[in-house]
């Protein structure tokens, strides 16, 4: 019996889908792939592990290209014991897979911080931020607020999962023009 876990990829042949593995195991798991549900939400399906086939398929986010995509995120955390108003997180943001910026958010409701790394400048912060922002507009965001915060979420928590950045950002216009009305 297969023992997939949290991040593989995988296909699932009675739908026809590739995704990626949200919640493991040997018997039940949890795959995200492409689409939404009827409220605006990524789709996911619980499904028999022994229903499942891995996977080497390319998902959204490794066929994407624009200069955010040279970022990635490693150790990122969620603190929930630390978490109030808003998830309290501490992440490394890298370029071409070095180090360059020290992420945190103390989980009381303000934005995250970023501190330059060692060897970096705040101009590395700055080209970092400008990156995401182009990002963010490219993708339909008009005048994102603090779309490195909504970055460094992504990157650190759904990157891995196939979710592509567009993907995620046009949801979460949509998930605002419903809360509008």
């Amino acid at each position: 019996m297969p023992n997939f876990k949290k991040g593989e990829r995988v296909f699932v042949p009675s739908r026809n889908v590739y995704g990626a593995v949200v919640k493991g195991g040997k018997k039940m798991i949890d795959v995200a792939y492409d689409g939404m549900d009827i409220n605006g939400c990524r789709t996911i399906l619980s499904i028999s592990a022994d229903r499942v086939e891995t996977s080497t398929e390319p998902l959204p986010a490794d066929k994407e290209s624009h200069p955010a995509m040279a970022y990635t995120v490693t150790k990122y955390k969620e603190h929930k014991e630390l978490s109030e108003d808003c998830p309290a997180i501490s992440a490394v943001v890298c370029k071409d897979g070095v180090p360059i910026i020290n992420v945190s958010n103390s989980g009381h409701g303000g934005c995250n911080m970023y501190y330059q790394g060692e060897g970096f400048t705040h101009e590395d912060v700055k080209e970092f931020k400008s990156s995401v922002r182009a990002a963010y507009v490219q993708f339909g965001q008009e005048n994102p607020f603090e779309p490195a915060d909504s970055w460094v979420q992504w990157a650190g928590e759904l990157r891995n999962l196939g979710v592509s950045l567009e993907d995620e950002i046009k949801a979460d216009i949509e998930s605002w023009r419903k809360l509008k009305g």
